[in-house]
Parts: C-alpha cells; structure tokens; sequence
C-alpha cells in the first residue's frame, strides 16, 4: 500500500491523514466513519449520463492503465463505474467484494461486471496514488476512497449528475427473508418475464427517466441527503400480491420539515398526503367504507399531537407484526417506543403518564372495527394497496409529463401541479375502492 501524508479533501466539514501503514487502519476506519459518514457499498449501476463523464473517465484511464490484453471496452466501462462510485461519495469508504461470486451474472448484476475487471481498476488505481485502498481481511470487505489528487482533477470538469443506469432492474422480487429470488425465465444474453412484470417495469423505467433529468434540489443550507439517489424500484416481499413500494429516492429518507423546502426543477413543492392511508384501508378492507374518525387519535386527547404520534406509532407496530397474543407484545412495543427515534421526547412522556396497557385499550376501543387484524402480518397487502395505488398516481402524472416524488402513500409535486396530484390520488384509490379518503397538503410557509 502506498502511503499519503498530506490532508484528503473530503468534504466542506471533514479533512483527516490517511494512515502510513496497514496497522493504522482499523482506526482510521473508525475515525473517519465516526467523524464522517457511514460506508457505502458499492453500486455497480451508477454511472453519469452524457459525454463529460465518460471522456474524463477515459482520459485517466489512458494515464493510469498499462496497455495490457485485457477488453479494452469492458475494461473502460469498469473503470467508468469504479470512478464513478469513488466521485459520487467523497468523503466515504466505498466498501466491494474481490469474490467472483459475489458478482454473479444474473438481472441484479445488469451490467454483468466482474470481479477481475474491478480488481484491476482498483488495483491500477491505487498503485498510482489516486485513491486510498485496502483489500479487506478475514471476511472484511474491500475499501476504497478518492486521493486529493483525484478529487482536483475532477473538480475541475465541472458538476456532475450521477445516476443508476437505464439498465438497472426496477422490479426486485424477494423471498420472506429478504433475499432476492429470480423470476421468469432467463439465458445468457436474454430472458423473459411475465406479462404483468413487463407492464410494470417499462411505466417505471418512464418515471425513472423523468427523475433522472429533473434538477431535484433543496432549498436548505445543509441537509445531508444525496441528491444522486433518484432511481425508484418495485420490492415485493413473499410474492406478487406482497409489499410492491417504491423505494430509492432520497427525498424518502428526509424528515418531513426538509421534505417542505425540496425544489422541482427550481419551482417550489407541495407534498399532497391521503389522511390515516393504512389504516383506512383496513377499513375499507373490513367495512368497505373509511373511517368516520381519525384511526390515530384518542377522544381524551383531542388535539394533542405527541399523543397522536404515539398512538400511530403503536398501532403501526401491532398491526405489521405477527403474534398470538398482544400481551406478550407490551414489553417490546415499550423498548420499540423507549428506543425510537421517530417518536417525539413528548410522544415518550405521553407513554410513560398513561402506561402501555391502557394506551392499547384505548386504541382497541377506537378501532374496534378492524381489531380482528392485530398480530396477522396484514400490513405486507396493505402495503401491496397502497403501491398499486402510487403506481397508478404516477402513472397519470407521468402521462401529463409532470414530475412527482412517491413517499410510499403521499407525494411532492410542484405547486402548480397540486390540482392534478390531487385528482390522479383520488382517481387512483376510487379504482380500487369505493371511497378515498381526506387528500391534506403540506408545503413550505412563504418567507
């Protein structure tokens, strides 16, 4: 390993000394991720659409690569992916495997890399002092970082966008247990899908490609979200009729107070939200009507939004898990809330005056009607609903060639696309049921 000395530009907050030798490594490692951010793993869809990327790509590669008989087009786009991954996350540790199997050709791996490709680039890569490397040990992963030396080089082409390949696979299938599971029928170089997958891709594939050329931004200082994250999947779980959201964009994982200050091709947002969704649609699964109530709140606390919180918290919980008997479950939903960090300092003060037991019998009695659901697993369908009607809303939006942002069961448009967001909600969720319920909207108060 080659060693650096100098200061690493990382990002605007963090600089550190790499370490001389292989022994300061481990803390190195928690120095950085503790000071830093957390590792990611590498993305072997990422690239950067358009010429810029892939001509700088090529020039380092024709400076860092000996000319050798390998591939010269398989080696240029492992070495495109591999400095796209180490660009995209200055200031992290890219963690990859060196395993072949770990790179197996199946639809995950669309772009079929392989392993020996991306240990030559790497490799290359280090040995010319443009990145810092270490091959992982003991059933450690691999890691990697960019060098200043890289880092300027880069800088200097200008901003960059960078984005999962068209080619990445956007409906993911996955057993009980979370791991990926093959579906239809495949050979080398082809393969073919049910009908109904087919459908469901090519309407993703078109809602990605208006993603990837929407300038998504935030209108806040800091924020610490990855605006590169704009790629959505379909992930079901246990089957077809299970689960079925779109996860992937960055805006998901943004609390709800950043989510109001997210820009649309420079145009202020609304975010458009169906009122108590999951829970209205036990309803209409057990009543065919919704409830003429908030599910969420208790009469004696009418108006009190910690305790609200809590109790959609609980309920969420007691209705998601699979259990016989819900007095067994006090002990954990009571670590669940302790331990939360979605859940307000108040929302745990509110537990603590009324106790769990009675905060169930509460919410039992408010919910009467669907209490028949507590500990059956109902929300993988419920989940499925809900990502049949996201799917519909999108696809009358993208059919209008408006931008929208899915967060599983509400959604961010532009402001002045709010009156078409609202009629694609309702006429999404009137196709599946008889009724929809309240549509409220959130934004951004004017400065």
């Amino acid at each position: 390993m080659y060693q650096i000395k100098e200061n690493v530009k990382l990002n605007s907050n963090f600089s550190c000394n790499f370490p001389e030798n292989n022994q300061d490594f481990d803390n190195f490692c928690f120095d950085f991720c503790k000071s830093c951010y957390e590792p990611v793993w590498f993305d072997r869809n990422l690239y950067a659409p358009g010429p810029v990327f892939k001509q700088f790509s090529d020039n380092i590669a024709a400076i860092a690569l000996p000319k050798r008989g390998i591939k010269a087009d398989r080696l240029a786009q492992h070495f495109e992916i591999v400095l796209a991954n180490i660009l995209s996350n200055r200031g992290r540790l890219v963690l990859y495997e060196r395993d072949q199997n770990r790179w197996p050709s199946n639809r995950i791996n669309s772009l079929q890399l392989k392993a020996k490709y991306i240990k030559y680039v790497v490799d290359t890569l280090a040995e010319n002092e443009l990145i810092f490397h270490e091959v992982g040990r003991r059933g450690r992963a691999s890691r990697m970082t960019a060098h200043n030396t890289l880092i300027d080089l880069f800088t200097a082409i200008g901003p960059i966008k960078f984005r999962s390949h068209p080619s990445r696979e956007c409906i993911i299938l996955r057993d009980a247990e979370g791991r990926n599971q093959p579906y239809g029928w495949e050979l080398p170089g082809k393969r073919q899908d049910p009908q109904f997958v087919v459908g469901m891709r090519d309407r993703l594939a078109k809602v990605n490609a208006m993603l990837s050329d929407a300038d998504l931004a935030v209108g806040l200082p800091e924020h610490g979200l990855d605006l590169d994250r704009v790629f959505l999947r379909r992930i079901f779980n246990g089957g077809w009729k299970s689960g079925g959201r779109h996860y992937g964009g960055f805006w998901q994982n943004a609390p709800k107070e950043v989510r109001k200050h997210i820009l649309i091709d420079s145009a202020p947002t609304v975010e458009c939200d169906f009122s108590a969704s999951q829970a209205n649609l036990l309803y209409l699964k057990t009543t065919g009507k919704v409830a003429i109530h908030d599910p969420y709140t208790l009469p004696e606390y009418e108006g009190n939004v910690a305790m609200r919180q809590l109790v959609k918290f609980v309920f969420m919980s007691i209705f998601n898990d699979n259990f016989t008997d819900i007095h067994d479950k006090i002990d954990g939903l009571c670590r669940q809330v302790k331990v939360s960090k979605k859940l307000s300092k108040a929302s745990k003060e509110c537990l603590a005056a009324l106790g769990m037991k009675n905060l169930l019998k509460c919410v039992r009695s408010q919910n009467a009607a669907i209490w028949g659901y507590v500990g059956s697993g109902v929300w993988s369908e419920i989940h499925y609903s809900d990502s049949v009607i996201a799917e519909r809303v999108l696809d009358e939006l993208a059919g209008k060639g408006i931008v929208c942002l899915p967060i599983f069961d509400s959604f961010i448009v532009k402001r002045e696309h709010e009156a078409a967001l609202r009629s694609a909600m309702r006429n999404a969720y009137l196709k599946l049921w008889p009724e929809c319920p309240a549509i409220k909207s959130i934004r951004a108060r004017k400065n």
